[in-house]
C-alpha cells in the first residue's frame, strides 16, 4: 500500500497539470428548471406521445443499420453531453438523433467462447443471427481461430442478412471508416477463421482471403455500394504509383502500391467482373470523387470507394487538416461518414425491390483503444450526423432504421461535476477526469494538452495495457419505422437480424408481407432533435407538420428543391408526399 501512495500522487498531479481548470458551459433553460411545472410538463408531454403511439406493421422496404462500434451507454450519455458543449450549451440537456427513436431494447454481446466480445464474433451474431468464437467471421462456433480450413467447410459457414436480401432482388450496400475488410463489414460477406485474413490467409490453407471474398463470391460480389478504407488490401505491393482515377473508360484503377503478395489488382478485377453485361462500374479513391459521383461523373451500376490505403483518419485529424494549409491536396481529402451515408442512399434509392444498408462508425472504437475519449466522442457526433442525414432522405412508412453497438468499452463518467462542466476536463477541478478507462495506455506522465483542443488529451487508465479493453456488458438498440415495436426488452444479439428479415420479408415471412397496404397514419406529439419546442409529427412518414395544415381539406405536399450541395439530405427517394 505504502507503495501505491507515491504513483497516486504523482497520477494526480500529472492529471492536474494536464487537464487545468474544467469550463463550465451555461444551462440554456436557466431558472426554468428550478419550477416544478417544467419537468412534470416535460413528462406529460413525452407520456402523450407513448399514449398515442401505434406500431406501424407495414413491410419494411428498406433497413438501414448503423453500427457505433465500441459505442456503450457510456459513450452515448458523454457524446450526448459533448454535442451540447460543442455550441457552448452546458450539455446534459441535449439529445441525439437516437433519443428521438420510439424503441429501444438490450442487446447481449457475450461470444461463444468469451464473456466479453471481439468485433468479428459479433459482427457475426448480429449481421448472421449465429454466436460465434471471437476471432472467426461468418462461420459456427465450431471453427476455431487455427482452424483455417474449416471456415472453407460450407456446413461451417453462416449466411449474413445481406445474402438473405439479395435473394430477395434488394440492393444492398456497406458504408464504413474502417477498413471495407475490417471485422464488421467483413460479418457482411466473409467466412473466414481469423479476422485478420485481410490479403492472405496462413501458409496452405484453403480458405480465401476478405478482399478476394468481397470482390469474387457472393454477397459480397453482388453488393451494389462499397465504401471505407482498406486500399492496400486490394493492390498488388508492386504496384507503380498512380494519380489516375478509374472508371470503366481510364487506363488506371489506383494510386500507390498495395500490401497484396500474390499479385493480384483487385480493383481492377473488380471493375472488369462488373463492366459485363451492359453494366457499368464507377472506382472513386477520394473526396471530389464522390462530389463528381453526384454529378453524373461516376455512372455505373456498382461503386467502389476506397478512401485510405488503411483506416479513415479519425474525424478530429480532419478538421485539423482543413485549418492547416499545407494540407489541402487532393489526396488528403477523407469524405465524413455522413458524406459516404448521403452518398450511398442516394444510389440504393433506384432500387426498385428496396435495399439494405449498413453504415459502421468504427472510430469510436479506434478511440477508445487509445483512451482517446475526445476524439472518440468527436466520432460519435458525426455517427449522429449520419444518422439525422438518412432520417431526413427516408420515410418511416417503408424504411426501418436501427442503430446498436457490437459491444462497449471499460469507459466511464466519474464524479459529481456541477451541470456544464467540461466533459473532457477535470472532475470539479478536482485532480481526476470526468471520463477515464479501466485499462489501456493512459497518458504520459510528461503529457500536457494540446493547445488545439481538449480532445488531444489521452484520458488515464486504472491499468496500464497497450491498448485499451472492450466492455462486456449489454448495448441498446434503438429503432424506428416499420415493426421497430420488436426491438424492446432483452434479446441476445443474434436476435438484430432475424428481427430485420421479418420485417423486411426476408427468409422469416409474416402476414404483413402478403399485403401493400399501409399501416393507418396517426399524428402524434413529439419533441424535435434538437430543441425542446413541440411540434406535429406524422410518424409514418416522419414530416413535421405545422398545426394548421390538419385540416381534413388541405392536402399537405412536401416539395423536393434542386441541391447545390450534392451532400445535402433530400427527401426519401426524391418523391412527393401527400396525407
Amino acid at each position: 500500500m505504502k507503495a501505491i501512495i507515491p504513483l497516486l500522487s504523482c497520477y494526480l498531479s500529472t492529471l492536474s497539470c494536464a487537464l487545468g481548470q474544467s469550463e463550465i458551459y451555461n444551462n440554456p433553460r436557466g431558472k426554468a428548471e428550478h419550477d416544478p411545472d417544467f419537468w412534470r410538463s416535460n413528462s406529460i408531454e413525452e407520456l402523450t406521445q407513448r399514449l398515442q403511439l401505434k406500431m406501424n406493421t407495414n413491410q419494411a422496404k428498406n433497413i438501414i443499420f448503423f453500427l457505433g462500434d465500441g459505442m456503450g451507454v457510456s459513450t452515448v450519455t458523454a457524446g450526448r453531453i459533448y454535442k451540447g458543449q460543442k455550441k457552448r450549451n452546458s450539455g446534459e440537456e441535449s439529445v441525439l438523433a437516437i433519443d428521438t427513436f420510439p424503441f429501444t431494447s438490450l442487446a447481449k454481446t457475450y461470444s461463444a467462447n468469451t464473456q466479453t466480445t471481439d468485433s468479428a464474433a459479433s459482427s457475426t451474431a448480429y449481421l448472421c443471427g449465429v454466436k460465434t468464437n471471437n476471432h472467426g467471421i461468418g462461420v459456427t462456433a465450431n471453427v476455431k481461430s487455427s482452424d483455417c480450413d474449416g471456415a472453407s467447410d460450407r456446413n461451417n459457414q453462416v449466411d449474413s442478412i445481406l445474402a438473405w436480401a439479395q435473394k430477395e432482388g434488394k440492393w444492398t450496400g456497406i458504408v464504413t471508416n474502417d477498413e471495407i475488410v475490417g471485422a464488421s463489414p467483413a460479418g457482411g460477406y466473409a467466412h473466414v477463421s481469423k479476422r485478420s485474413f485481410y490479403n492472405s490467409v496462413s501458409k496452405g490453407c484453403k480458405t480465401k482471403d476478405i478482399a478476394r471474398q468481397l470482390v469474387e463470391d457472393k454477397p459480397g460480389s453482388k453488393l451494389r455500394v462499397i465504401m471505407g478504407g482498406g486500399r492496400k488490401h486490394f493492390l498488388p505491393n508492386e504496384i507503380a504509383p498512380q494519380d489516375e482515377w478509374r472508371t470503366k473508360s481510364s487506363s488506371k484503377a489506383v494510386r500507390g502500391p498495395g500490401d497484396r503478395t500474390d499479385g493480384r489488382n483487385l480493383v481492377e478485377d473488380w471493375l472488369d467482373k462488373h463492366s459485363k453485361n451492359n453494366r457499368t462500374a464507377s472506382y472513386i479513391w477520394n473526396k471530389s470523387q464522390l462530389y463528381r459521383l453526384h454529378e453524373g461523373d461516376y455512372p455505373g451500376d456498382y461503386f467502389f470507394g476506397l478512401f485510405a490505403e488503411g483506416k479513415l483518419k479519425f474525424s478530429m485529424e480532419n478538421i485539423f487538416d482543413r485549418q492547416d494549409k499545407h494540407k489541402n491536396s487532393v489526396e488528403d481529402e477523407q469524405p465524413t461518414l455522413e458524406e459516404m451515408t448521403i452518398a450511398a442512399i442516394n444510389i440504393l434509392q433506384k432500387s426498385p425491390s428496396g435495399y439494405i444498408l449498413f453504415v459502421e462508425c468504427h472510430n469510436i472504437d479506434t478511440a477508445h483503444h487509445g483512451n482517446l475519449a475526445g476524439y472518440a466522442l468527436e466520432e460519435l457526433y458525426q455517427l449522429d450526423k449520419a444518422i439525422l442525414a438518412a432520417h431526413k432522405m427516408t420515410s418511416l412508412d417503408d424504411t426501418l432504421t436501427i442503430v446498436t453497438a457490437d459491444h462497449s468499452h471499460a469507459f466511464t463518467l466519474n464524479g459529481y461535476s456541477a451541470r456544464g462542466t467540461d466533459i473532457l476536463g477535470a472532475s470539479n477541478s478536482l485532480p481526476y477526469s470526468i471520463l477515464s478507462y479501466a485499462a489501456g495506455p493512459g497518458a504520459s506522465a510528461e503529457e500536457e494538452t494540446d493547445s488545439r483542443h481538449r480532445s488531444l488529451y489521452t484520458h488515464k487508465a486504472m491499468v496500464y495495457l497497450r491498448s485499451g479493453v472492450h466492455g462486456g456488458e449489454d448495448v441498446a438498440v434503438y429503432a424506428k419505422g416499420p415493426w421497430a415495436h420488436l426491438f424492446t426488452g432483452s434479446h441476445e444479439n443474434t436476435y438484430i437480424p432475424i428481427a430485420l428479415a421479418y420485417a423486411a420479408c426476408i427468409n422469416h415471412k409474416g402476414p404483413h408481407c402478403n399485403t401493400k397496404k399501409p399501416s393507418s397514419r396517426l399524428v402524434v406529439l413529439e419533441t424535435s432533435v434538437d430543441n425542446r419546442n413541440q411540434t406535429l409529427i406524422d410518424h409514418i412518414n416522419g414530416r413535421t407538420i405545422a398545426p394548421d395544415v390538419l385540416k381534413p381539406s388541405r392536402r399537405v405536399v412536401r416539395k423536393v428543391l434542386r441541391r447545390s450541395n450534392p451532400f445535402e439530405p433530400s427527401s426519401p427517394s426524391g418523391r412527393d408526399h401527400e396525407s
